[in-house]
């Protein structure tokens, strides 16, 4: 996502096509990363529910 924003901000303004594709693609880079962290929140939830026979709290 770095990258992408690094790229947004020396992207000529007359290159409209490829800031507006950076956008979308910014848009989809944080969508899944949410996606990502509410995956990790789940098992880790799931994990602490049901117990898991390597890890002793």
């Amino acid at each position: 996502m770095a990258r992408n924003v690094k790229l947004q901000e020396f992207t000529p303004a007359q290159k409209k096509s490829i800031k507006r594709k950076l956008k979308s693609n910014e848009s989809h880079l944080r969508h899944e990363l949410e996606l990502t962290n509410l995956k990790i929140n789940r098992l880790e939830e799931d994990i602490v529910r049901q117990g898991c026979p390597g890890i002793y709290l």
